[in-house]
């Protein structure tokens, strides 16, 4: 008659390697189940994990991540008509070098929005023993070497954020494989107002003068109004510049409003001043004799300004003259 203290007992489950010191390789470690039995068992069973791993007495797994756990096993022979479990478990704790480096951000509230509020820049890793050490990068230079970190919703944050992270395992940083943009957006500022000559002088006649509006937005700007003398009412313009022709009536001050989707901003007044001449009187007709060196010629006609100044005079040569009873006319 057979015994129950023939059924197996003492089962345990061990590794050939040392578990205390496992580091991610191309390597394998072994993996033994155990036990006293008589007969002998001829029947196994290793767990990973509370999962069946194995049917068999030893397997081997590889030296990688994803293989850390607890191992346990039980056996059965055929006094036993059940598996009896090990009284002992292997935990087996691969490390590795840290993986997976990425950065992410998150707003307290208020969005991207210059203003009052936090933005919070994490980075994570999977690591093995725990990263102790990290660096963020904004626009390609160290802003901290911290796991986390809060900015202000400041427009001089806005750009690109990436990072990286270090254990004891190694002597360098790996880095994140992608980075982050962030955008703060304002309304318009340094709003201003340009005009420039078509051909370099503000004297009234032909061409043009060119206005410019600038601002600094985020969005950009989509509408540009001025306005003209003061006016309350803008005109609207869709492009930031225009023209104005070089007529006296177009003198004045000129303002630009700059309207983004956040907003809008007024810049200072700039005085758009076309010169003139204004004239006093204008003669025409024989006006007189100009006599050099015995040349003749005649004054057609003459334009004073407004301090009685000659500005011009326009001469017929006596080439011109029909007939030389004319001249004694008019002498």
């Amino acid at each position: 008659m057979k015994h129950s203290t023939d059924a197996p007992r003492n089962i345990t489950i061990r590794s050939t390697s040392d578990i205390d010191n496992l580091k991610e390789d191309p390597g394998n470690i072994e993996i033994s189940c155990n036990a006293d039995c008589k007969p002998e068992c001829d029947r196994y069973l290793i767990y990973y994990d509370g999962l069946i791993l194995n049917t068999s007495k030893d397997t081997r797994i590889t030296k990688s991540r994803r293989n850390s756990g607890r191992y346990q096993c039980a056996a059965s022979n055929a006094v036993s008509n059940s598996y009896l479990n090990s009284t002992n478990s292997v935990d087996i704790d691969i490390k590795y070098v840290p993986s997976n480096v990425r950065i992410q951000y998150w707003s307290d509230y208020g969005g991207l929005r210059e203003g009052p509020g936090y933005i919070y820049i994490n980075c994570s890793a999977d690591c093995n023993p725990e990263c102790d050490k990290y660096l963020i990068y904004h626009n390609g230079n160290v802003i901290s070497q911290s796991e986390e970190i809060k900015i202000t919703k400041n427009h001089s944050y806005s750009g690109r954020f990436h990072c990286a992270a270090s254990n004891s395992l190694i002597q360098r940083y790996e880095y994140s494989t992608d980075d982050v943009f962030i955008d703060i957006q304002y309304a318009p500022r340094n709003v201003s107002i340009k005009y420039s000559s078509d051909n370099g002088d503000m004297q009234e006649g032909n061409g043009y003068i060119n206005i410019t509006c600038n601002a600094d937005c985020n969005p950009e700007c989509d509408r540009y109004l001025i306005s003209y003398n003061g006016d309350s009412v803008f005109k609207e313009y869709w492009r930031k510049e225009t023209r104005i022709k070089k007529d006296r009536i177009n003198s004045g001050l000129y303002r630009c409003k700059a309207i983004n989707s956040l907003s809008n901003s007024v810049s200072d007044a700039v005085n758009i001043s076309i010169h003139y001449i204004k004239l006093r009187k204008e003669w025409q007709g024989w006006l007189g004799i100009k006599m050099d060196n015995y040349n003749i010629e005649i004054v057609q006609s003459l334009k004073l300004n407004e301090t009685g100044g000659c500005l011009e005079y326009i001469i017929v040569k006596p080439a011109e003259w029909k007939e030389t009873s004319s001249l004694i006319q008019y002498m």
